[in-house]
């Protein structure tokens, strides 16, 4: 019986096929690192938006005098200067009865005719007297007092 299978052919042909398993791992590796750098950089370009915010100005509200639900709900005629302008939402600072409102909105790059009435909701979870202050920017322009009970 002629074998030509020897321990030394065995050794070389495990050896080979460590190696080309050690190659593919490193370009199993190679290849992570391509696509990794791949997604950096493509993901850190900046997102362009077509909107820009902005604080809106106050033009009304109009505040119940007396409420006995968890929420005062108030409407709030807001505008733009160019009446392009669009809601985008509230800041509201509350400290115990005391609300301070400020409205955000957005505009265009390009130009559009846009007019709106907002409603916005206040969280009453305690009987008192509220007072809720609207602003322009940093000027009040209005406050109204509701007496939850």
């Amino acid at each position: 019986m002629n074998c030509k299978f020897t321990p030394k052919k065995f050794l070389l042909i495990m050896q080979r096929k460590v190696y080309s398993l050690v190659k593919k791992e490193n370009a199993m590796k190679t290849a992570y690192l391509i696509l990794i750098l791949f997604i950096f950089f493509v993901c850190d370009k900046p997102i362009k938006s077509d909107v820009r915010f902005t604080k809106l100005n106050i033009v009304q509200t109009s505040t119940p005098a007396t409420d006995t639900n968890q929420n005062i709900v108030s409407t709030i005629s807001v505008s733009g200067p160019e009446l392009c302008y669009r809601f985008a939402y509230f800041t509201v600072n509350q400290q115990k009865l005391l609300v301070d409102i400020h409205v955000i909105g957005t505009y265009p790059t390009e130009s559009m005719d846009c007019a709106q009435a907002i409603y916005n909701k206040v969280a009453a979870t305690t009987a008192g007297k509220y007072v809720l202050r609207f602003f322009n920017g940093t000027q009040l322009f209005k406050s109204d007092t509701v007496q939850v009970n």
